[in-house]
């Protein structure tokens, strides 16, 4: 599930679970207990995460890079997923994956759609 969520809220939950100091800009909670795909009938609606993500901190970042908070919220939503696919973005080359599988995806998405109009 994706939450949107408030920068004194996810300042919060970066704190209590995280140990980081201040807002971000996206948390990813992994369910499933060893990262794998869930079981059971494909068909079925099965909660495996919770994506949290901070509009505010995406307004600000959209200032930063020159982009819209439609793009960045997308972002960041795109990015948990990938944490739930098995995506890591802890050592550089995991990073790097992570990035190129982010471009790839935004890309596509910003072919069909206007993200710039979300927001």
């Amino acid at each position: 599930m994706i939450t949107l969520i408030g920068k004194k809220r996810i300042g919060y939950i970066n704190q209590a679970f995280l140990g980081h100091h201040g807002a971000t800009d996206v948390i990813t909670f992994d369910y499933r207990s060893d990262g794998s795909p869930a079981e059971g009938d494909s068909e079925e609606a099965t909660v495996i995460g919770d994506i949290l993500v901070c509009p505010e901190v995406a307004a600000e970042a959209a200032t930063v890079a020159g982009t819209s908070v439609g793009y960045e919220v997308v972002l960041y939503a795109i990015h948990g997923m990938l944490h739930l696919a098995g995506y890591d973005d802890h050592e550089v080359a995991d990073v790097a994956a992570m990035r190129e599988a982010e471009s790839s995806i935004m890309n596509d998405l910003c072919h069909h759609y206007n993200l710039d109009s979300i927001f």
